[in-house]
């Protein structure tokens, strides 16, 4: 099986201290790291970063956060990320949410689609970590299984907004058929 590990927004504004920040989300980088480290030099490795206008709707619903080309929307500078990393970046043009992966492109001038992306590489399985287990987790995982991809989210390298809706989430996306793991540390 071919794999891409695909790491969801971990950026500034999505750690403590961020505009909207996830309680845990800074602790899930060494795991993340570790994960990289095992695989990285053999999977490919996918970044997605929400990228906002300044104005946006998503703001109607969210403080503002990961404006385009802002510190916020950087991600965290302790990830260790491989020199062939892809970078996804979604929610670009002020009318969408942008939560899944796949709603988004790679981040250079006429970039091609995280579809098209796993496509050209053979990917036919992928692995999922990083911020909000309850939003943009859960949308990415549940397009993973829609295009068939085996799906598995390694769920102490992920944290999520509130508990309830975490826990709903884990239970859709199981429902789903997204396998869950543990990453052993």
């Amino acid at each position: 099986m071919n794999t891409a590990l695909i790491i969801v927004d971990m950026q500034n504004d999505f750690v403590e201290g961020g505009a909207l920040a996830v309680a845990g989300g800074r602790a899930l980088v060494p795991v993340i790291n570790q994960v990289v480290h095992k695989l990285g030099k053999t999977e490919l490795v996918v970044t997605s970063q929400d990228w906002h206008p300044a104005e946006s709707r998503h703001f109607d619903k969210w403080p503002v956060h990961c404006v385009a080309n802002t510190k916020g929307a950087e991600l965290e500078a302790g990830l260790k990320l491989p020199e062939n990393t892809i970078h996804i970046v979604k929610g670009m043009s002020g009318l969408d949410d942008g939560y899944s992966a796949f709603e988004g492109r790679e981040h250079k001038e006429g970039g091609e689609a995280l579809e098209q992306i796993l496509r050209e590489h053979d990917i036919d399985a992928v692995l999922i970590c990083g911020i909000a287990t309850d939003y943009c987790i859960k949308a990415t995982a549940l397009d993973a299984v829609k295009l068939k991809y085996h799906t598995t989210l390694i769920t102490n390298a992920c944290v999520g907004v509130s508990h309830p809706t975490t826990e709903a989430a884990l239970q859709e996306m199981a429902a789903a058929e997204v396998v869950m793991m543990q990453w052993a540390l």
